[in-house]
């Protein structure tokens, strides 16, 4: 077997965390892997950790002129091979109130995480029609539940949800399977980017506005100081990873993959209760949080509905 015998595949978001992880898996596993990255830095890191198979791409998807060089270099070197996957993994976070979250953070999330994901996806079904390969979004829990104060990154993993299924629909003619990844949390430095970007986000606030969120600002800081361990438990990366390599390789791919602890998969479920009781679960939690002030009874909040529909 020579060293491309097992297809090429491309990752976007390769600089840290699961894109990281994901390529210097698929690397020792055989695969030619084209990884983007955003730094030389990142890039010699990556080199270091894998063999002369992978090949990184300084890659901003925000650019389209990068875009456009990283796919005219993967498609020199593959040639009539194309590749056999895209894994879209890039993406951004940046959590707080929507009501005080900056326009500036709210534009680039969706530049990231919707524009830039079908932008390049754009630049690389050519390739993966050459091969009938396999798309695979990398979303969230947050694509599917209410996820109150995390601003618009739950919408654009919602946005993520609806552009796989179009995907999926569209490049069927062509054998293109498409999956889309929903990760549960994930044990990531993420979770300290995050801490760092609301402290920033406090301190660029006037002291009125930083008083009508004072307890969202509270929690915050206890779950910093708590090393990011409350909330619903974290899956490992390594299980994550080992999930879209299946989703990848197996021959019959599903749509969509939930890849959670248990326990969240069964939060999870809360989805599908009526917007009454899920928003009175939501705030209970909440309440727990610190944010809430008033407990929730639903029994109290079941029978004022029902007054309310009899007087209307």
């Amino acid at each position: 077997m020579t060293d491309f015998d097992r297809g090429t595949v491309v990752i976007v978001g390769a600089s840290s965390g699961i894109g990281q992880a994901c390529a210097v898996h698929l690397d020792r596993l055989g695969f030619q892997v084209f990884a983007g990255v955003l730094t030389e830095t990142e890039a010699t890191d990556l080199q270091q950790k894998t063999s002369s198979r992978l090949i990184p791409l300084i890659l901003d998807i925000t650019n389209e002129k990068q875009i456009a060089s990283a796919a005219q270099t993967v498609a020199n070197a593959v040639g009539k091979r194309g590749i056999i996957g895209l894994i879209n993994n890039a993406g951004i976070a940046s959590i707080g109130p929507l009501e005080i979250s900056p326009l500036e953070d709210i534009k680039k999330q969706l530049d990231v995480n919707i524009v830039g994901i079908i932008a390049v996806t754009q630049a690389f079904i050519p390739l993966l029609r050459q091969s009938r390969g396999r798309l695979l979004n990398i979303g969230s829990i947050c694509g599917f539940m209410p996820s109150p104060f995390y601003g618009v990154y739950p919408a654009s993993k919602y946005a993520l949800e609806s552009i796989s299924d179009l995907f999926r629909f569209e490049l069927r003619p062509w054998g293109i399977d498409v999956s889309l990844i929903q990760l549960g949390p994930v044990e990531s430095p993420l979770f300290e980017k995050i801490g760092k970007q609301v402290e920033d986000l406090e301190t660029s606030l006037s002291s009125e506005k930083q008083n009508l969120y004072s307890d969202f600002f509270e929690m915050m800081h206890r779950w910093r100081d708590n090393n990011f361990q409350d909330g619903l438990p974290k899956l490992s990366t390594e299980a994550a990873v080992s999930k879209i390599i299946y989703a990848l390789t197996t021959s019959r791919p599903k749509s969509r993959y939930f890849v959670a602890k248990t326990s969240v998969k069964i939060w999870s479920m809360i989805r599908f209760l009526p917007d009454w009781i899920l928003d009175a679960i939501l705030r209970e939690q909440m309440y727990q949080a610190g944010i809430e002030k008033t407990k929730i009874n639903l029994e109290t909040v079941e029978e004022n509905k029902q007054n309310l529909a009899k007087v209307h």
